[in-house]
Formats: C-alpha cells, structure tokens, sequence
C-alpha cells in the first residue's frame, strides 16, 4: 500500500469508529449503512499524488542539507601508537604508559617507550536522529518505486482498457516527477552519509521525539514529514485497519442486495449470518487479521469461500498464509486495485481497473451464480468448459479440467437450477 493510501486509510477508519459509536445495535447499525460514506482510497491516490511528489522532492532537498552538515557525537577511545606519531600525551595517557612495561624497550643504555597510549577522537555519524534521516530515505525509495511501477502498469498500450480514465499527460507528469525523485534518491543513496548509517538497522519502529529531531530545524522537518505522511508503522495495525475497511465495503453491499440480518443466531462484527432468498449466509473475521470467511448454506449444501485482503499491490505467494484453507471452495485474494484467484496469483481476475465497492459486488456476486439447465445434460458435461471429465461426490460436481465446482438445487428430474460452488474464470 502506497503511503498516501495509508492516510485515507486512517481517516477512513476514523470515519467507519464515529458510525460505530453513533449507531449502537447490530440491527441499526446494518440498516442505516446508506449514510455511511466509505472514501475511495484508489480515488484519493491518484488526486493526491501530484502534491505528494511536491513533498518528497522538498524533504529530499533537506536531507541532501542533512547529509553536508549532520549532526555527529565525538567519541574518544585510548589506543596504541608508535611513539614517534603520537602528539601530546595528556597526563592520564602517561601514566598508563608508565606502568605498562610492554611499550618500552632498550635503547643505548637506558629504556624508552617504543609505543604509547594516545587518546583519539572519533567523530560517529551512526547516532539516533541520523539512522531515523536513513530510515526515511529507504522508506521512500520502496514508496517511489512503488510509484514508477503503478505508472508504467496503467500507461495505454495496444489493447488495454482502462475504467479509470486517465490522460497520457498526467501519467506523463507523473513519471516526469517520479524520474527526478529517482535520481534525487540514487545521490543520496550513493553519499557517504547513507552508506555508513544504513549499516545499522533501518528499521525502526515508533520513532521517539529526540531533541534533535525536535529543535533542529532541518532534523524537524524530516521528523514532522514522517509523523504527517507515515500512518503505519506496523504491519498489523494496517492489516487490521485494511480488513475493517473491506468488512464495511461488504455489509454495504449485503445492504444493498437485500441481505438481512439472522435474528435467530447472535451477531457480533466478527461473525455475521445473514439471510439471502433461499440462502443463508455467514461472514467470519479470520482470527488472523488478513481475511473474511464466507459460508452459504443452502438447505444442507454448504459452501465455503475465503478473501484474502492483501495491502501490497503486487502479490507475492509467500506473503499470504494459506494454512487451514483446504476446505474451502475459493481462495480469493483482494487488493485495492484488483482480485486474484489463489489458482493464478499473477494475473488480476479483472481486465479493468473497478472501483473497491464493485469489485466487493463482483466477487460476492460470484458467489450465488445460478443457471437453469437440463439436469441429465450437465451430470455428463461440464457447463463451463464443456469437459466430459467429471467426478461426482455425494451431488457435488468438480470437472477434472477446468476445476469448476457445482450442485442441482433443487434436486428435480428434467430441469433444475446449477449453484456454482467454484466457477473458472477467464
């Protein structure tokens, strides 16, 4: 997630708490969910990111100012020299040379100190304020890349269609700006400054308001650009906040479609039943912050579907936990920008780029997909890919090719209704 997605994030979050606070009860919470205005984050990105470069390019400004001038600790450390290079020997210095007999030596006829013990100062760059100032530099090099490949991703090539409209100029001025923040980075990068301090840990975590960072004017404003534009500094809070702001994009889409509340069970946030015509439907909160379980039953068939909802744009398979998952029928994973299958991680499901509210539609959608069909045709052949290779467990049916997933309803003799449990997608 791109730091100015993290902002709106944030401030989404604080949104969807005062509605929380403002409408007590489960049931009157769910109703009223039309007042509740959920703030586009892919909307904010784009409007904002102009201003953000701005930004980036100023602070870098300063940081180059840091990294002629930074502020550094003199330490001092007694050492052994040869005699003849030592300067003045401070009097403490002497002493310890006249009881270590080991630096002297014979010489004619009398003993002199071939080595001696020599105070040395050191100036260290390695102090607090300055791992903070590399800590900065690396955070935005990853934000600044990430910038360089969403650009490149959206930019019109033969065949490609986009629902966000965007002019070839401001994905030209964008990758203009992105350019010069690049090379602004790589002189940084390739200073003196960086290249000794990002030998220590760039990874802080809850940056502490030191009196260098607080009264140094240039040290300030590093600090200050941090606080205003850094939302997370952990993973967790933003995996958790990510969730919440997918769950409410959910229940209003449930509100809208005509789901209501199961009066009959206990709802809580984290484990919702709803009713939905002929289906009943349920939402868990993972006890892992990263996704939302959906089971529908219908009279005793039951299906079972997890959404992943992953913060990164660009997916790696490593990065999403997939244990315990097996009895699911789907394994979807949701980002801001697209949904992918667990099947194929690398390719988005959606050709165009959708709003959040409709691609949470889309996949819910996905999940009732009903055909009216004659039965004994389609006990044969798959009715998606048309494959002969089917295998039947108990009424359920999975094509050995295209692996998709389906039952009969209504279990009726000539013509009954095909609820797709697991659908390919093209």
């Amino acid at each position: 997630m791109k730091i100015i997605e993290g902002i709106q994030l944030k401030n989404t979050i604080k949104q969807i708490r005062k509605y929380q606070n403002n409408h007590k009860g489960l049931d009157n919470l769910y109703r009223e969910l039309d007042s509740l205005e959920i703030n586009s984050l892919q909307s904010f990105s784009f409007q904002n990111d102009n201003d953000f470069f701005d930004e980036v390019s100023f602070v870098l400004s300063v940081i180059n100012s840091i990294i002629v001038h930074p502020h550094i600790v003199t330490k001092s450390e007694d050492i052994i020299i040869r005699a003849e290079l030592a300067g003045h020997i401070a009097h403490d210095q002497f002493q310890k040379v006249m009881k270590d007999s080991s630096l002297w030596k014979e010489k004619d006829i009398d003993m002199v100190p071939e080595n001696v013990y020599y105070h040395q100062y050191i100036d260290e760059l390695k102090i607090y304020e300055n791992i903070f100032i590399g800590m900065l530099v690396k955070l935005l090099d990853q934000e600044i890349n990430k910038y360089y490949d969403f650009y490149v991703s959206i930019l019109p090539s033969i065949g490609s269609q986009y629902e966000i409209v965007l002019e070839n100029e401001s994905i030209e001025t964008a990758l203009s700006k992105v350019d010069k923040l690049q090379r602004k980075l790589r002189h940084i990068k390739n200073s003196h400054f960086y290249k000794e301090v990002s030998k220590c840990d760039l990874s802080l975590k809850k940056i502490q308001p030191t009196n260098i960072l607080l009264k140094d004017r240039l040290y300030n404003y590093c600090f200050k650009f941090y606080r205003k534009f850094v939302a997370y500094e952990d993973l967790e809070s933003l995996k958790s906040d990510f969730r919440t702001y997918y769950l409410f994009q959910m229940l209003k889409t449930l509100n809208k479609k005509g789901f209501v509340l199961d009066e009959s069970v206990q709802n809580n946030t984290h484990n919702l039943s709803f009713i939905y015509k002929d289906y009943k439907v349920n939402l868990l909160l993972s006890r892992y912050r990263s996704g939302i379980s959906v089971t529908i039953n219908h009279k005793d068939i039951v299906a079972k579907h997890y959404l992943y909802l992953n913060t990164d744009r660009v997916i790696q398979d490593d990065s999403i936990d997939y244990k315990n998952t097996e009895k699911f029928n789907t394994i979807d994973i949701l980002t801001i920008w697209n949904l992918y299958s667990q099947d194929d991680i690398t390719k988005p499901l959606f050709k165009s780029t959708l709003s959040e509210e409709v691609m949470v539609y889309e996949w819910l959608n996905s999940k009732f997909e009903e055909i009216l069909v004659k039965k004994d045709l389609y006990k044969k052949y798959c009715p998606v890919c048309r494959s002969k290779n089917l295998i039947e467990d108990g009424g359920y049916f999975e094509c050995a090719n295209c692996k998709t997933q389906y039952v009969f309803k209504n279990q009726s003799e000539v013509l009954d209704t095909i609820w797709f449990m697991r659908i390919r997608r093209s």
